[in-house]
C-alpha cells in the first residue's frame, strides 16, 4: 500500500546520540542481564551492529568524519590542537579547521530545524538554523585570553539561559559520587586524582544532559546530535579493573574501582531513555560511537601504551551503532557498516542526497521503503547558507607592523610555546598520513612521514609507518634502510628483525628472511600489527602453518582485525580449505565492507566451492 502524500511529506524527525569510546563487549552482557532496559528497545525495534572506523582513532578526527562523511584528510580536523591564529602558541582544536560541511550544516540549508550539543572541534559555534551548543561552552575549561571563541552558542541570545544550567564538579551531590565511588572520602584524603576524574566526567554528562533535554522540550526541531564523553573518560581511567580482573590488579582495586565503567554505561541508557522519551514515539533513533575500547585479557598487552603507543592505543576500531524508527527493519544485525556511513544514512532518512565526494554510503538495507537518493557532486558546492564557519579570516596588517618586523622588531613564541606549536605540527602530519595510509594512498603520506623521521629518528612509530608506507609503494630499498638506520643506532629486537624479512620475503630472498623471523619474538613487545606482519611474512614463504599460526595469535590478542581473519582466509585458500576460507572472509568483511582483499578471498573461495554468480559477485566488488 502506498503512502499518503500527507505521510510522505510528514517532516521526519532524527536524534543522533554519540556515544564516545563505547564498546559492544561492555554492552552485551548489561543488555543480556537487563541492564540497559534503553538500549535494548531501541537494538530490539531496529538494526544494530559494528561500526568500523578508519585511521587515526582519535575522537575529534573520527567524530568529524561521522557528521561528515569523509576521512580525516579530507574534513581537516586533524588533531585534538592546533596552531593559534597568531602562531604564538597553541589551542585546542577549532571548527575552524573543518573544511566541509557537516550534518548540521547541510541540513540547516535544507530548511531543517537543526540543533547541536557538545560536539569535537565546534568552537567558535556555526550559525544554524537552530540551536549550537560548542564543546568548549559546555566544559567551560577555556578562557578567553586563550581563544574568545570557544564559550560562545549560537544564537546568542541562548548563551545565557543555557549558563545556568552547566554544573561543576563541586555542585554534584555526594551520593552521586558515592554510587560510584563508595570510598571518595579516602580518595579526597589522599588526593587520588580518580576522584577528580568521576567528578568531572559526571559534571559533564550532568552538564550536556540538561542542555539537551532543554532544547528537546522547548525547541522545534527536525535534528538534534548530542555527545556525551564520559564512556572515553572513564574508561581510559577505569578498564583495567573492569572484569575480568587482571593479574596486576590487586584484590582490593577490583572490589573498589571493578564496577565503575558498567555504572556509566546504565547512566548513559537512562539518559537516552529520557532522550528517546522527550523526542517521541514517531522519531528516529541513532546511537553511535566513533570506536570501541580494548577489554578483557588483551589490556595485560598493553604496556606499550604507557610508553611509546600513547593512550589512543586503548581504542579499538571497531565501534558500535543502534538505529531505530519508522523507516528501519526490527531486530536485525547489519555488518560491514563504517563510521562513514553515517552521514549519508542520515541524508537518506531526511530524503536528501548524500555526495560523491563522501567517503560513506547510505545504510539502505536498514531502511525501509525509502528509495536510493540521487547524489550530489560535493555538498560544499551546493549553495545557501549553511552557517559554516569556515577557515579563520586572519586580520589585516598594516604597513607600520610590516615595517616593524622588517626591522626585527617581530614578536615570536617563547621556548616552551615553540615546543607546543611543533609537536601540534608533528600531530597533524602524522594523522594525515595515517589517514591517507587507511585510505590506501600511500605515496601521498610519504612526505609527511619522511619529514618526521628526519626530525625525530628515535621515534618507532614515525619509522613503522614511512616503513609500511614504503613497502605499500614497492620501494623495497627505501624501506630496507629505514630498518638499517634503527640497526645502525643499536635497536637490535623484533620489530628490527621482522623488518628485514618483511623487505627479504618482498625480494624473494628466502633464506635470510627465515633467519631474521628465527630471532623474531612476538611477545617481546605487545603491538598490534606485529603478528600479522610476521603471518604475511611466512604466507609468503608459503609456510601455511606458521602463517596460520601468526595469523591466529593476531586475532587472539585483537579478535576483530580484518587483515589477520583476511590472512587465516588465504591459508585456507592454499590448503584447499575453501568453506572456512569463504566463511573467514565473510567475518572480514563484516568487520571492514570494503577490504578488498577479503572480497578477493571470498570470490576464490566461493569460485572453488562452484557458486559462479556469488563468486563474480565478490569478485566486482573486489574490483570496486
Amino acid at each position: 500500500m502506498e503512502e499518503s502524500t500527507s505521510e510522505t511529506n510528514k517532516p521526519r524527525k532524527l536524534l543522533l546520540v554519540g556515544w564516545d569510546a563505547a564498546e559492544w563487549t561492555v554492552v552485551r552482557p548489561l543488555v543480556n542481564a537487563g541492564l540497559m532496559p534503553n538500549l535494548t528497545r531501541l537494538i530490539e525495534g531496529g538494526v544494530s551492529g559494528n561500526l568500523a572506523a578508519g585511521q587515526p582513532l582519535v575522537s575529534p578526527l573520527v567524530w568529524a568524519s561521522i557528521v561528515t562523511g569523509k576521512r580525516p584528510y579530507k574534513h581537516g580536523v586533524l588533531g585534538t590542537g592546533e596552531p593559534r591564529s597568531d602562531k604564538l602558541d597553541t589551542r585546542p582544536i577549532s571548527s575552524h579547521a573543518r573544511s566541509t560541511k557537516a550534518l548540521w550544516n547541510i541540513l540547516s540549508q535544507s530548511g531543517k530545524r537543526v540543533h547541536c550539543v557538545n560536539a569535537y572541534a565546534s568552537a567558535p559555534a556555526d550559525s544554524i538554523n537552530g540551536v549550537f551548543v560548542p564543546r568548549e561552552f559546555i566544559l567551560g575549561s577555556i578562557t578567553a585570553e586563550s581563544a574568545p571563541f570557544c564559550l560562545n552558542v549560537e544564537p546568542d541570545s541562548f548563551g545565557k539561559s543555557l549558563e545556568v544550567l552547566r554544573i561543576a564538579p563541586t555542585d554534584l551531590d555526594a551520593s552521586l559520587l558515592l554510587h560510584f565511588l563508595p570510598n571518595a572520602a579516602k580518595l579526597n584524603d589522599r588526593r587520588d586524582p580518580r576522584l577528580h576524574i568521576v567528578a568531572s566526567a559526571l559534571a559533564e554528562t550532568a552538564t550536556t544532559h540538561a542542555i539537551a533535554c532543554d532544547i528537546l522540550q522547548h525547541q522545534e526541531w527536525d535534528f538534534t546530535a548530542v555527545t556525551y564523553t564520559a564512556l572515553e573518560t572513564i574508561s581510559h581511567a577505569f578498564m583495567r579493573f573492569h572484569p575480568p580482573k587482571l593479574e596486576e590488579i590487586s584484590g582490593e582495586e577490583f572490589n573498589e574501582f571493578g564496577d565503575v565503567v558498567q555504572k556509566t554505561y546504565r547512566l548513559c541508557d537512562m539518559m537516552l531513555g529520557r532522550l528517546a522519551e522527550l523526542a517521541g514515539p514517531d522519531a528516529t533513533v541513532l546511537v553511535v560511537s566513533d570506536h570501541g575500547f580494548v577489554t578483557g585479557r588483551s589490556r595485560a598487552s598493553m604496556k606499550f601504551v604507557r610508553d611509546e603507543a600513547g593512550a589512543m592505543a586503548l581504542h579499538r576500531g571497531q565501534g558500535m551503532f543502534v538505529l531505530k524508527g519508522p523507516s528501519i527493519i526490527a531486530d536485525e544485525l547489519l555488518e560491514g557498516a563504517t563510521v562513514y556511513d553515517v552521514a549519508p544514512t542520515v541524508l537518506t532518512l531526511f530524503g536528501l542526497p548524500s555526495a560523491a565526494d563522501m567517503d560513506g554510503r547510505p545504510l539502505m538495507e536498514a531502511l525501509v521503503g525509502l528509495p536510493m537518493p540521487e547524489r550530489v557532486p560535493s555538498w560544499d558546492s551546493v549553495a545557501g547558507d549553511s552557517g559554516m564557519v569556515g577557515p579563520e579570516q586572519l586580520p589585516e596588517v598594516d604597513e607600520s607592523i610590516s615595517y616593524l618586523a622588517e626591522l626585527g622588531y617581530k614578536e615570536t613564541p617563547s621556548p616552551d610555546a615553540q615546543q607546543r606549536l611543533n609537536a601540534v605540527r608533528d600531530d597533524i602530519d602524522f594523522n594525515t598520513a595515517r589517514s591517507l595510509i587507511d585510505a590506501r594512498r600511500p605515496a601521498e603520506a610519504l612526505p609527511f612521514l619522511e619529514r618526521l623521521v628526519r626530525l625525530h629518528p628515535d621515534n618507532p612509530n614515525y619509522a613503522r609507518s614511512l616503513f609500511e608506507s614504503y613497502i605499500a609503494c614497492g620501494r623495497l630499498d627505501d624501506a630496507r634502510a629505514v630498518v638499517q638506520r634503527s640497526w645502525d643506532r643499536g635497536f637490535h629486537g623484533t620489530l628490527q628483525h621482522l623488518g628485514f624479512a618483511m623487505v627479504d620475503v618482498a625480494e624473494n630472498r628466502f633464506q635470510s628472511a627465515l633467519d631474521h623471523l628465527r630471532h623474531v619474538q612476538p611477545e617481546s613487545i605487545c603491538m598490534p600489527g606485529v603478528n600479522l606482519l610476521i603471518g604475511r611474512a611466512y604466507l609468503r614463504l608459503r609456510n601455511w602453518e606458521e602463517a596460520d599460526r601468526a595469523f591466529q595469535q593476531e586475532i587472539a590478542e585483537w579478535p576483530e582485525n580484518a587483515s589477520a581473519l583476511t590472512g587465516r582466509a588465504a591459508v585456507a585458500l592454499e590448503t584447499g580449505k575453501y568453506q572456512p576460507a569463504a566463511e573467514i572472509a565473510l567475518q572480514a568483511i563484516g568487520l571492514k565492507t570494503d577490504f578488498a582483499e577479503a572480497h578477493h578471498a571470498l570470490g576464490i573461495a566461493l569460485m572453488k566451492l562452484h557458486r559462479p554468480q556469488e563468486s563474480a559477485i565478490a569478485l566486482r566488488r573486489c574490483l570496486q
